[in-house]
């Protein structure tokens, strides 16, 4: 990296991870790299960005996760790859991870980018542990192209950014992914969000139906779906595999307790329900989890 915005890099404060940066785009709107670090000790990672960060898991085992952002929210338990961090300009973070050796994309984005994308001065949203396949699709993109600042490479590397901010500009912005998707009718205010959350973590392990959260928000199911989108990027039923799958994660990684005990605990129907729907979201079944993060 060129330096352009040395206020706005993450700082691993308990090791000094050996990163490597292999794709830059030359220029102080939008950045891309990807980088390894290696945490077989504890890392302590921290932004207070003057750029909004997008930063995706790719690969690599972490045994102890767990990240905070400025507004309360909180993420425990290892990142799947794919599971994507947006931490807006002015947004103070940190994450304290324990594992092997980590891959990971990271977009900056500067407001002023955004901005002029968009026409207007917008302000993104905090998302931990967001499973969003546009930008997991987006950073794979980029982390595939060969290493060296030709002009294919770096056209295709600004295609892909650009693309990227356009979509979190319309799909992660505090007021929701577009005016006319909110001029249909009321949608989640943070007092709503965070009723949905802790109605969903207070009953994680139970069956949580559509007409729970309707009754809830007092919504009809079709505006539910809308309003929820919006406020989280993915349904209510992608939303409570989400939350279930990182708190399955967590308990196989930090405790001995028994899987089909662990499935029952985190809402699962059994030992199978969950293996299949572990494995389809991480590529490994819960036992092989398990091992390696032992390891």
């Amino acid at each position: 990296m060129d330096g352009s915005m040395p206020d706005s890099k993450p700082r691993a404060e308990a090791n000094e991870p050996a990163q490597r940066a292999r794709h830059a785009i030359p220029s102080s709107a939008a950045e891309f790299l990807v980088a390894e670090d290696d945490i077989s000790k504890t890392a302590v990672w921290t932004l207070d960005p003057t750029a909004n960060f997008v930063v995706v898991h790719l690969a690599g085992r972490m045994s102890r996760f767990e990240s905070i952002v400025e507004d309360g929210s909180v993420a425990i338990g290892p990142p799947a790859p794919g599971e994507a961090w947006i931490v807006p300009a002015g947004c103070r973070y940190s994450a304290e991870a324990r594992g092997t050796l980590v891959r990971y994309a990271e977009f900056r984005l500067s407001p002023d980018f955004l901005d002029t994308l968009s026409g207007e001065v917008i302000e993104l949203r905090p998302r931990l542990a967001l499973r969003d396949e546009f930008i997991y699709r987006a950073a794979l993109r980029l982390a595939d192209l060969e290493t060296g600042a030709n002009d294919v490479n770096l056209a295709l590397a600004e295609e892909v950014t650009f693309a990227l901010g356009r979509y979190v500009v319309a799909n992660h912005r505090v007021d929701g992914p577009t005016r006319s998707a909110a001029a249909q009718g009321p949608g989640l205010d943070q007092n709503g969000q965070r009723r949905v959350q802790e109605f969903i973590g207070d009953n994680i392990s139970r069956s949580i139906r559509l007409d729970d959260l309707c009754g809830l928000l007092g919504m009809t199911k079709h505006r539910l779906l809308e309003a929820f989108r919006a406020a989280f990027g993915i349904s209510p039923a992608q939303y409570i595999i989400n939350r279930r799958l990182g708190l399955a994660r967590h308990l196989l990684a930090s405790t001995p307790r028994d899987i089909t005990d662990i499935a029952l605990a985190t809402g699962f129907s059994s030992h199978s329900h969950l293996s299949s729907t572990f494995r389809r979201a991480t590529g490994v079944t819960p036992s092989a989890f398990r091992e390696g993060c032992r390891r």
